[in-house]
């Protein structure tokens, strides 16, 4: 039996211990450090970030993860994209169709992947049997972002060539470029996909996809953005349009911004976080009835928070200070006038103690994967069967000589057929040869004992045909080179006309030589 890999091994150690563990959902970070963190999140009111895996996925760095309900796939400089059953908590395989560091990945429901990196193209994966569908080039820079549209049939992309590209998924086609006036590191639609947001270094621009005029801009003159993911508006906040979606955004300074796709910001926050805000992500969870925003930053920390009890008090406290002077027509918020310094409290937090490069967030049933995995270790106790490289499990058919298909072995002879035919195509008809082979000989003896007591011309005919049509249907069956295999163990002899021919001829010259001798 070959021996496990190691994500393998990491994954089912950490299954034993969390066997009976129960999530609300679940929490994915990668790291500089090449590492990659699978956390689960314990149900109220304890909500612990509890490790599920913690292994090096990577030969380097890791830049972009996605998930969803049963997939995770992760991006790194070494130019690949690993994916994982996060069910079956195994690694399925490697992805190689791009030629620099991954940059962004999105998963559209559980049916297609698409994938960015610096060699400026977006990679379309089907996700049924992961088969690279295409390769959309365009941009002449490295892909810095990628958002894909709520309905799966746009993607929306920007690179370092200051380029905005709109593709229409359903054709594989560039359907327009813009020029931008400056390199945008995010972009994110609205979860309605009536907006879209830009994110710069030092300002985020939303966008009206209807009549594509900027609608806001929300600039931080003091400190670098960071990150920027749209969220699932709560069910609680049903005074504004539930459609719209929100808008997270952190940055250089620690902090975390709630704002909507008006333009309007709805609360900031200076976050526990000790360093930079490396990556954001935003879930709606059905067990808690809310939106999960989860961060993370360079020193380590992952924090979640409930948007909807961040935001139960947080609306009219921003109201005043959220609406700017407006210039032509859109509005504009200097974030720097409304920083809070109060933190709203965090439902579960942990500490990576190692610097931490992107999040994202799954809703896996941890228990049931934990299941799953402890079927599956009982059969890797199984002896190694020829099935398994292929992926399937072993039939209960048997196959007798003559190519006869039976369900079930009710007989002896049934029976013993079932432990002779062999699980593989090419076993069976090596299989096959050598029964068709070994009559041969017998009738070869056969045919000589009887030429030994007067044998005649029609059987050793008939021997003769039964020889050609056996070799046929070897060479039928399997490859020439390994007929020549099998039937270089019986080499076939002489044929019974031509035996009797000899002895004839010999005969003859025998007894003229005899007779010459007597006179």
């Amino acid at each position: 039996m070959s021996e496990p890999r190691l994500s393998d091994v990491l994954m089912a150690q950490h299954d034993a211990e969390n066997a009976n563990l129960q999530s609300d959902f679940v929490v994915v970070a990668g790291t500089y450090e090449r590492l990659l963190y699978g956390l689960a999140c314990t149900p109220a009111p304890h909500s612990l970030l509890v490790p599920m895996f913690i292994y090096p996925a990577h030969i380097n760095c890791i830049k972009a993860v996605a998930a969803n309900q049963r997939f995770l796939a992760t991006g790194s400089t070494d130019e690949h994209v690993k994916i994982y059953d996060l069910r079956a908590r195994k690694e399925v395989g490697t992805l190689m169709h791009h030629a620099g560091t991954i940059t962004a990945l999105a998963f559209f429901s559980t049916t297609h992947l698409l994938t960015a990196a610096e060699d400026g193209a977006v990679g379309i994966v089907r996700t049924s049997d992961w088969e690279p569908l295409k390769l959309l080039k365009g941009h002449t820079a490295a892909v810095t972002s990628m958002a894909l549209h709520p309905s799966g049939k746009l993607a929306l992309s920007v690179a370092r060539d200051r380029q905005l590209k709109c593709w229409d998924l359903t054709r594989g086609l560039c359907a327009y470029t813009l020029r931008m006036p400056a390199v945008a590191e995010r972009i994110a639609w609205s979860p309605s996909g009536s907006h879209y947001a830009l994110m710069f270094e030092k300002s985020v621009v939303i966008h009206d996809v209807a009549t594509g005029d900027k609608v806001a801009t929300i600039e931080s003159p003091r400190s670098r953005l960071n990150a920027m993911a749209p969220a699932p508006r709560p069910q609680s906040a049903a005074d504004a349009d539930a459609d719209s979606g929100l808008l997270v955004i952190g940055g250089e300074d620690k902090s975390v911004t709630i704002a909507d796709f008006t333009g309007a910001v709805l609360m900031r926050w200076a976050s526990p976080h000790q360093a930079r805000v490396k990556d954001l992500a935003a879930l709606a969870c059905p067990k808690r009835a809310t939106t999960v925003l989860a961060s993370c930053s360079t020193d380590g920390g992952i924090f979640a928070w409930d948007l909807r009890a961040c935001l139960a008090g947080a609306v009219a406290d921003c109201a005043a200070s959220a609406v700017s002077a407006a210039k032509d027509g859109t509005r504009t918020t200097d974030l720097a006038k409304i920083l809070r310094s109060d933190c709203p409290p965090h439902i579960a937090a942990y500490d990576a103690k190692c610097r931490l490069t992107c999040i994202a967030l799954s809703l896996v049933n941890t228990k049931a994967a934990a299941t799953s995995n402890e079927s599956k270790a009982a059969a890797l106790e199984a002896p190694e069967s020829d099935y398994e490289d292929v992926g399937i499990s072993k039939p209960k058919v048997t196959v007798s000589i003559e190519g006869e298909i039976s369900t079930a072995a009710s007989t002896a002879a049934d029976r013993k057929r079932a432990r002779d035919a062999l699980p593989t195509p090419i076993a069976r008809n090596k299989n096959k040869v050598k029964k068709l082979v070994k009559k041969l000989p017998a009738g070869d003896r056969a045919a000589k004992k009887h030429h030994g007591g007067g044998s005649s011309g029609s059987s050793n005919g008939n021997a003769g045909d039964d020889k050609t049509k056996a070799v046929e249907a070897a060479v039928n069956l399997v490859a020439p080179k390994q007929v020549k295999s099998i039937l270089k163990k019986t080499k076939p002899e002489a044929a019974p006309d031509a035996q009797a021919a000899a002895q004839a001829s010999a005969s003859a010259a025998k007894s003229k030589k005899v007779k010459k001798h007597s006179k």
